[in-house]
């Protein structure tokens, strides 16, 4: 690719083009934005290689029982293993930027470094699909999220009579509200799955954060939530998720309850966003940008839950 922009470009104009890339790519994998939540609610897996078109797990569980016997017997009960297989697949994300020649040439006359904006951009796309796949799936491609994992259980938000709707609820009912989407989990499962963070659309993030529990007590509903229940440990795990407004039936705000540990969910990045070599296309130069993705990974539906109407 290097002797292809030197026949275009001459040497000096070339060799400030290739170091430009360079200095783009670096400083565009050191850009992060913190509105964007699949990487800061669900744990990231890259072990997979990038090669790999799907990616397959086993889960086993066992079957049958022991019994009482007396000293002689001899049909003693069996117990087995079963086991099955779970296969996502696993999809390319692209997008591409560009510079023309004029624009190489223009900037090393005056000593200006390209736009890395362009750069930024591409991947900032990338991370956006990643950040919409993981919540939303994409039912084309085949690759899960939230709302289209299947077995995620969901309930509805209690009516005291005032709505369902946070913000019409008092401090008292907010609490009850959250400590039900917990103790749900653990009582389902017979306490086997015990979640640790609840995600929250902004609005009921505020409230929550800011409300206090009553008119006689100053403490926040998460404050006291963190100092009471048993769920959540500390206030860094009530975590504001836009992609949760409007994202019920009806387009109603959910919470979303889960375990925030690896193994339970995973979001799969087998090759996290790659800036491939420039081609040249007539008087351009194009940078295709890349990235392997396998969407969310639920290993335990159960160890999640969404409330509706919030």
């Amino acid at each position: 690719m290097s002797n292809q922009i030197l026949t275009v470009l001459d040497a000096a104009s070339g060799a400030f083009f290739k170091r430009e890339l360079e200095h783009i790519k670096s400083q565009s994998y050191d850009v992060k934005y913190a509105d964007l939540t699949y990487d800061k609610v669900f744990p990231v897996s890259t072990e997979v290689n990038p090669g790999a078109t799907h990616i397959t797990y086993q889960t086993y569980d066992h079957v049958g029982m022991a019994k009482v016997i007396n000293g002689y017997g001899g049909d003693l009960p069996r117990v087995d293993i079963h086991g099955k297989e779970t296969t996502i697949p696993v999809r390319t994300l692209a997008d591409a930027f560009g510079y023309s020649i004029d624009e190489i040439n223009s900037s090393r006359m005056v000593g200006k470094q390209l736009d890395r904006r362009r750069a930024t951009a591409a991947r900032r796309a990338l991370e956006e699909l990643m950040n919409k796949i993981t919540w939303l799936g994409d039912s084309a491609s085949g690759l899960l999220g939230v709302f289209t994992t299947p077995n995620i259980p969901s309930g509805n938000a209690p009516d005291p009579g005032s709505g369902t709707e946070w913000e019409n609820k008092t401090g008292p009912q907010i609490r009850d509200d959250i400590n039900l989407i917990f103790r749900t989990i653990f009582e389902t499962t017979k306490m086997v799955e015990k979640a640790d963070t609840l995600c929250l659309p902004p609005k009921q993030y505020a409230i929550v954060m800011e409300s206090p529990l009553s008119d006689d007590n100053n403490t926040t509903v998460a404050q006291y939530i963190v100092r009471n229940s048993p769920w959540l440990t500390s206030l860094d795990r009530i975590v504001p998720v836009p992609e949760l407004e409007g994202a019920g039936t009806g387009g109603v705000d959910v919470a979303l309850a889960l375990t925030q540990r690896p193994d339970k969910v995973q979001v799969e990045i087998p090759q996290d966003v790659f800036f491939h070599e420039p081609e040249k296309r007539n008087l351009e130069y194009i940078t295709p940008v890349t990235a392997r993705f396998g969407g969310l990974n639920v290993y335990y539906p159960l160890s999640m839950y969404i409330l509706e109407g919030i």
